[in-house]
């Protein structure tokens, strides 16, 4: 018998919710419940990322309240990339391209980096992470049933929060071919999981028609929901959503989206005349001259110490 909508939310929001597991191995890259704050921030001007940024460079606001950064820098960690790919019923025909491009987004990772590939049709599975050396050994599923988009979403960011450690960061990159059909969760349940989530979450929109799939290249179309709602769900992380594009090859879209987040600062602060508990809005802004793009996760939740 099938459960109850909001008993099977309260089920996943509770397995993001702070556990002593989740607690311990939470990567530090943003942590909540402590003084010390730790957030990713990518700087741009157009396409292109800033460069030789230091602490007295940013501008941060914790609750409202003027924060003094004490460190900025760009830290070489190990990325662990998860691609959450659909297997529904209408990638059918482009599923081996898909599997083709899973392998060279692989060849484009270091080989400290991890890879996780979930796959989601009606139902959501994970092959778990791997070293991208591995990569040859994943196999996507036989296609078939219904999309659940948002099950896929919300399942990437726990695991991504749960599995994490203080020394490696957390990417997700998500597309979809068509409408979600099957999810018991929606985009506010992603939403409260990004929330408490350390991983920076990037959306794919691709305009193409899937009925107009060329002979090259892998060109899902995404999801009708609203745009601001799916730009929502990337911004809430740190990340981004992509509208009006043709996806002609997904692998060096991947790896620009890895660039970036491989040039992106780490930004360090005390948090002081705040309360610790409780939702933290959090906004940065770059201290220079100039039109400048910050993206950075929008908040933090703390606890009382």
């Amino acid at each position: 018998m099938r459960r109850p909508r909001a008993r099977v939310i309260a089920a996943v929001l509770m397995a993001v919710s702070a556990t002593p597991s989740a607690q311990q191995q939470a990567p530090t890259m943003f942590r909540t419940g402590v003084d010390a704050v730790m957030i990713d921030v990518s700087v741009f001007t157009g396409n292109m990322a800033v460069a030789n940024l230091t602490a007295a460079d940013f501008i941060v606001t914790d609750n409202g309240v003027a924060q003094t950064v004490t460190t900025a820098g760009v830290e070489a960690l190990p990325v662990d990339l998860t691609l959450v790919l659909d297997a529904s019923g209408s990638m059918t025909s482009v599923i081996d391209r898909v599997q083709r491009d899973v392998r060279t987004i692989a060849q484009g990772l270091r080989p400290d980096d991890g890879l996780r590939v979930i796959t989601f049709a009606t139902l959501v599975s994970s092959q778990g992470l791997m070293r991208a050396s591995q990569a040859g050994a994943v196999n996507l599923p036989e296609t078939g049933g219904s999309t659940s988009f948002y099950n896929a979403l919300l399942s990437a960011l726990i695991v991504a929060r749960r599995t994490g450690t203080a020394d490696r960061r957390q990417l997700v990159v998500a597309m979809s071919d068509t409408d979600d059909s099957t999810s018991l969760l929606g985009p506010k349940d992603v939403q409260n999981a990004a929330a408490t989530s350390d991983a920076v979450l990037h959306l794919f929109k691709v305009s193409a028609p899937y009925g107009s799939i060329p002979a090259a290249g892998w060109h899902p179309y995404w999801m009708s929901s609203d745009p601001a709602v799916l730009t929502a769900l990337a911004e809430q992380t740190g990340g981004q959503a992509y509208f009006g594009q043709v996806a002609t090859d997904i692998p060096s879209k991947v790896a620009q989206v890895l660039a970036a987040f491989r040039t992106s600062y780490v930004l360090r602060y005390t948090a002081t005349g705040v309360k610790p508990e409780g939702w933290h809005d959090v906004v940065i802004r770059v201290n220079k001259p100039g039109k400048f793009t910050v993206r950075a996760k929008k908040g933090y939740v703390g606890v009382s110490r």
